[in-house]
């Protein structure tokens, strides 16, 4: 059982998934981590990494670096997240977030919040969005998609949409997959 790592300043790629990691510790340009189940709690992320794969953890709290585009905190016990302005990819499915705020996501190309106790969505301020899997366990009269032109997937989990009363895709040529 390898319950920590120590990592030299050259490694650019760590992959390291399924070793009962409790602890990895950064000292270097580190541009990629995969440490999926492991079992990590917590963890220091370096500035400049660019993708994370850290899923499947026990992951509580976890501070994201500016530098991050691409992310997977699935199957954590994540309850709140500030995710950085220029993030494309954030997987969180399987946590514990009831809120989130992606006002400033502008460049958020896929999220996924399936299996969260999400109480509302508000995808107003991310135009370029692609992919959208999400399920909301309170009653929620309408979300409007249509500031999201470029939505090609999207996803609701839970009873009856997820307690949505009208969904707006009018504005969504690009659409090719609806689960509801």
């Amino acid at each position: 059982k390898i319950s920590n790592i120590t990592l030299p300043a050259g490694v650019e790629y760590v992959r390291v998934s399924k070793n009962n990691i409790e602890n990895i510790v950064f000292s270097g340009n580190v541009k990629s981590l995969e440490a999926n189940s492991n079992n990590i709690t917590n963890i220091t992320l370096p500035e400049g990494i660019e993708e994370v794969s850290l899923a499947s953890n026990n992951i509580e709290n976890i501070t994201i670096p500016t530098s991050v585009k691409r992310l997977n905190l699935s199957s954590n016990k994540i309850s709140n997240i500030d995710l950085p302005t220029n993030i494309q990819t954030a997987e969180l499915n399987n946590n514990k977030i009831s809120n989130i705020d992606l006002s400033k996501n502008n460049d958020l190309l896929v999220l996924e919040l399936h299996e969260n106790p999400l109480e509302d969505i508000d995808v107003r301020n991310n135009p370029n969005l692609l992919k959208l899997v999400f399920g909301i366990k309170t009653e929620k009269d309408t979300i409007d998609f249509s500031i999201n032109p470029k939505l090609s997937t999207v996803k609701i989990y839970g009873k009856d949409g997820g307690k949505i009363k009208a969904l707006d895709f009018s504005n969504q040529p690009n659409l090719s997959e609806l689960r509801l």
